[in-house]
């Protein structure tokens, strides 16, 4: 992330700009530079970014610089910063979306008193609306894998005292069943997941529930795997497979996607944990692996969290872990062996060029739109004509 404070006077924001004084005095250098320059006030409605609307008139005929910019951009949502103090996210209508701001409006009403958030948070839109809108104070600061290589190791264990405080908190919310905050339930985020624009398997009620939700994608795994037709032998693994997987409660509520890049510092304080949009009460053991599997950068958060479980789990070595965790990597395998695919998951809009001078045109695709995305086990390639001569 950038700078926390942007300055938001046109110099800031424009490059080459040229200044005039009431005496209208310029340097012959300036006056060439202006001579490229025109002020056809023809066509003002002409729109010159197609991303935010902005035309010739507010080019010409104001002296608007915005302060909304874009900050982030992925599959078909923008985070825009409002200022400095202010963030918007726009995003299309999921399974998760507001989900955020369930969690956080859960958490303050609660009165959380380790577990850092953004100060404010507002949300506008319904679960029918085809796009949502959050508005949430900004946290000071950066991700912490912006700068953990550089701390010293006391700071890093204050670092790690902090997430293991807000962890242990936030596992004191409990659940008799797994569900979102709302009630409703629990997409799977350990094993099922078919990408992120879409969540089609949820985390059963027990573990066999669980298995039993996904059975016909592990069985075509585990064919792959075992290399083998007989379907006696795959129904015997599958079942193996249920029998070893870890019971599924206590649920507790989970961020259940905790990174580097998800925990915000400044000056040796953890000033937010933010992305809480797969959120919701998941059995017990689920924070703690998926803290290893979601690593944007394994060798320095390991060493993070390695400190954090060891305050965290003092019964439980790494290595006994591991042993709880070696069945649920047995079913991720046979999950990501099983090819996938979404009904009009491949089809596209190609981009024009953004203008003459910059010919640039990407791609839209439909399934971050209006894809009906049917959930299919097999592959299906896509046609991408730039791959081919036109």
């Amino acid at each position: 992330m950038p700078p926390y404070d942007f300055g938001f006077h046109p110099t800031d924001l424009i490059p080459g700009l040229i200044f005039c004084s009431e005496d209208g005095v310029l340097s012959v250098e300036e006056k060439e530079k202006l001579q490229k320059v025109t002020h056809d006030l023809r066509g003002t409605e002409d729109v010159l970014c197609r991303a935010c609307g902005w035309n010739k008139y507010h080019e010409l005929c104001t002296s608007y610089t915005p302060r909304v910019r874009i900050l982030h951009t992925k599959q078909n949502s923008g985070l825009w910063f409002l200022g400095n103090d202010w963030l918007l996210w726009d995003r299309k209508t999921s399974k998760t979306t507001g989900n955020d701001y369930l969690v956080h409006k859960f958490l303050k009403e609660q009165g959380s008193q380790d577990i850092p958030l953004v100060k404010e948070m507002h949300h506008f839109g319904e679960a029918g609306d085809t796009f949502q809108f959050t508005v949430m104070s900004r946290a000071k600061g950066e991700p912490l894998c912006n700068v953990w290589t550089s701390l010293s190791p006391e700071v890093k264990k204050g670092y790690a005292k902090q997430v293991a405080a807000a962890l242990r908190e936030l596992r004191q919310h409990t659940s008799p069943i797994p569900r979102r905050l709302d009630g409703g339930p629990l997409p799977d985020a350990v094993i099922g997941r078919c990408g992120p624009s879409q969540q089609c398997k949820y985390v059963g009620k027990n573990k066999e529930e669980w298995i039993d939700g996904m059975a016909d994608e592990l069985r075509a795994g585990l064919k792959g795997i075992m290399k083998t037709d007989d379907n006696i032998a795959i129904e015997a693994r599958l079942q193996e497979l249920k029998d070893n997987f870890p019971e599924s409660s206590p649920y507790v509520l989970t961020h259940a996607d905790l990174h580097f890049a998800n925990i915000m510092v400044h000056d040796g304080k953890i000033e937010a944990i933010i992305d809480w949009e797969t959120a919701g009460y998941y059995p017990c053991w689920v924070e703690r692996c998926l803290s290893y599997q979601r690593s944007i950068e394994p060798d320095d958060s390991d060493e993070m969290f390695d400190l954090v479980w060891a305050e965290l789990d003092q019964d439980m070595s790494r290595e006994q872990f591991h042993q709880i965790c070696k069945p649920v990597w047995a079913v991720q395998k046979a999950w990501n062996a099983c090819n996938t695919t979404h009904t009009e998951l491949n089809d596209a809009w190609f981009r024009p060029a953004w203008c003459e001078c910059k010919p640039l045109g990407g791609i839209i695709m439909r399934r971050e739109v209006d894809s009906e995305l049917k959930h299919e086990i097999g592959y299906k390639p896509w046609a991408y004509p730039g791959n081919k001569k036109m």
